[in-house]
C-alpha cells in the first residue's frame, strides 16, 4: 500500500509560484473495508479522481463512494478518509492545491463574484460531481487536460494548468445554485466541532507509540466518553481502538521497511508490549505476519 504522506497538514506545495502538487496512489492488494488513504486534512484543496476499483472516502465525516471516472472535490481544512469498497485494486490521482494559485485574477470583478467566494468557504462546491465525463463532460475535459499539462511540464505548462483550473471553476459556478447562508453557518459550526477532533488526530498520528485510553481522549475534546466514540467513529469511519491500532500498525510497516530493528523491537517502539499479540494484530491489519511484510516490502523496493 502507498501513501501520500505529504497530504497530511503541511502539505508538500514546495513552490510558491505555483502551489499545486499532484499524487499517484495505488493500492494493488486490497481487502474490503481496507483503509486506502489515511484520515488527514490540510489548508488547501483537493481533488480525487478515481481511476480503478471502489472506495468510500468520508468528508467531514459524510461519505461518499467513487467509482472510475468519478470526481471528489474536497474543500480546504475537511478531515478526510477513505476506504475500499471491494477486493479489487484501488487507483485514485489527488490533485492538491493552495486558492493562492489563482492570485493574480484577485483583482478582477468577475473573479471575485464567481470563483473567490467558493475559494474563500463562503460558498460550497458540490463534493462529489459524480460521473464526470458523462454528466460534467466539459469539466472532466478541463480536469485531465490540467493533469496532463502537468505531468508533460511543456512550455508554458504553469499557464495552462491554472487556465484550465479556473476555467473549470467556472463551469462548476455556472451549473450549481449558491448554497444558502443558513447551510453555509450550519458547515462553520460543524467544522469548528472539529476541531478539537482534528488536534488529538495530530496527536495520534505524530505518537502513535503513546498509550491512550478512550477515557483520556475523550477528555482532550471534552466530551463524555460515550459521545467521544459516537463522533469518531462518525468522523473516521472506524472506532477509536481500531483508529489507533491502524495508526501503530502503519508505523510498524514503516519500520519494517526502513529501519533493521527486529520485529520484537518494533512491537515495543509502538508501544505494543506482546511480540505475539502484535504480531496478531499485524496480521489483522496486513494480512501476513510481521516478518513476511517485511520480505515482501524489501522485495518490493528492487
Amino acid at each position: 500500500m502507498t501513501y501520500s504522506d505529504e497530504l497530511w497538514e503541511d502539505t508538500l506545495l514546495s513552490d510558491k509560484n505555483f502551489p499545486i502538487n499532484m499524487f499517484h496512489n495505488h493500492t494493488d492488494q486490497v481487502e474490503k473495508e481496507q483503509n486506502i488513504l489515511f484520515l488527514h486534512w490540510h489548508a488547501h484543496f483537493e481533488f480525487i479522481v478515481m481511476q480503478e476499483g471502489r472506495a468510500s472516502f468520508l468528508i467531514d465525516s459524510i461519505p461518499y463512494e467513487a467509482s472510475p471516472g468519478e470526481v471528489l472535490i474536497v474543500p480546504s481544512g475537511a478531515l478526510h478518509v477513505g476506504y475500499s469498497l471491494d477486493d479489487k485494486p484501488v487507483k485514485y490521482v489527488s490533485i492538491v492545491f493552495s486558492s493562492s494559485l489563482f492570485e493574480d485574477f484577485s483583482l478582477d470583478s468577475t473573479y471575485q463574484t464567481y470563483i473567490k467566494p467558493y475559494l474563500e468557504g463562503t460558498q460550497s462546491f458540490p463534493v462529489k460531481l459524480g460521473d464526470a465525463a458523462t454528466s460534467h463532460p466539459e469539466a472532466f475535459s478541463l480536469l485531465h487536460q490540467a493533469m496532463e499539462e502537468f505531468t508533460s511540464k511543456k512550455p508554458a505548462y504553469r499557464l495552462a494548468v491554472i487556465n484550465h483550473l479556473m476555467l473549470l471553476f467556472i463551469h462548476i459556478s455556472r451549473s450549481i445554485k449558491p448554497s444558502s447562508s443558513a447551510g453555509h453557518s450550519t458547515e462553520q459550526s460543524f467544522s469548528r466541532k472539529l476541531e478539537p477532533f482534528k488536534q488529538l488526530i495530530r496527536y495520534l498520528e505524530m505518537n502513535p507509540s503513546h498509550k491512550i485510553s478512550v477515557e483520556q481522549a475523550s477528555n482532550k475534546v471534552n466530551l463524555s466518553s460515550f459521545h467521544f466514540c459516537k463522533i469518531f467513529k462518525k468522523i473516521t469511519g472506524r472506532t477509536f481502538i481500531d483508529f489507533v491500532n491502524l495508526l501503530r500498525i502503519n508505523e510498524a510497516e514503516r519500520l519494517l521497511r526502513d529501519s533493521s530493528m527486529s520485529v520484537t523491537e518494533i512491537a515495543e517502539q509502538i508501544g505494543c508490549d506482546n511480540p505475539n499479540y502484535f504480531t496478531k494484530l499485524f496480521k489483522k491489519y496486513k494480512g501476513m505476519t510481521p516478518t513476511l511484510s517485511r520480505k515482501s516490502l524489501l522485495n518490493s523496493s528492487y
